[in-house]
């Protein structure tokens, strides 16, 4: 009774093609129906471009992801890992596969910060953050062979086209070496500095 658009694959001699197909009623004087009319567009070039075009950017995402050597922890809204890229693998000791589905704080253990739950607070900051790197803080967290690492931790929104908020994604980078070489270098500055307030009395001993 009304016009329908609709998406279709057909089987030709041709091979099987994809269409949009619209149908719509055609009515006598009397508006009774008597015939349904129609058209297809194909748009099988446009969808196979499509698919590729998704498959290289998909490609390309999952090298960056592995690449990069921050941890990095995907979730759903609620705070469930969906999952870990092989730099949080090798911090945390679990595998993508047996993180997805635990709740971030079954996962990433911190301590440190203020709540009880503290991952997934990052996470709920983050899905209601306008901006895009929501939150940023120092942390301790426990890595894989249980020891308690010095971390930096942040939390970013995932949104879909419509601006609603569908998950986050947590940074977690190791930051333990770095610290305790620059507390060495605090400490080697501070001992250079009491030593060269020493030199002048040392060299008037010296004198004397």
């Amino acid at each position: 009774g009304e016009p329908m658009e609709f998406e279709e694959t057909i089987p030709l001699p041709a091979g099987t093609l994809s269409f949009i197909t619209e149908k719509f009623p055609v009515r006598g004087a009397d508006g009774r129906i008597w015939a349904v009319g129609g058209f297809c567009t194909e748009t099988t070039l446009q969808n196979r471009r499509a698919e590729e075009s998704f498959a290289i950017e998909r490609e390309r995402a999952r090298v960056t992801l592995n690449s990069i050597r921050d941890g990095i922890l995907s979730t759903d809204v609620d705070g469930v890992v969906l999952m870990l890229n092989p730099a949080a693998e090798a911090l945390l000791g679990k595998k993508s596969l047996e993180a997805a589905g635990l709740p971030l704080d079954k996962v990433l253990s911190i301590s440190g910060l203020p709540k009880a739950s503290q991952a997934s607070r990052l996470v709920r900051e983050g899905a209601v953050s306008e901006v895009t790197a929501s939150v940023h803080e120092r942390c301790d967290f426990k890595s894989a062979d249980g020891s308690i690492r010095r971390g930096l931790i942040s939390a970013a929104p995932v949104r879909d086209r419509n601006g609603r908020t569908i998950g986050s994604v947590l940074s977690l980078r190791d930051m333990t070496e770095l610290e305790t070489a620059n507390e060495a270098l605090d400490h080697a500055l501070q001992e250079t500095q009491t030593i060269m307030k020493a030199i002048p009395d040392i060299f008037y001993r010296l004198d004397a």
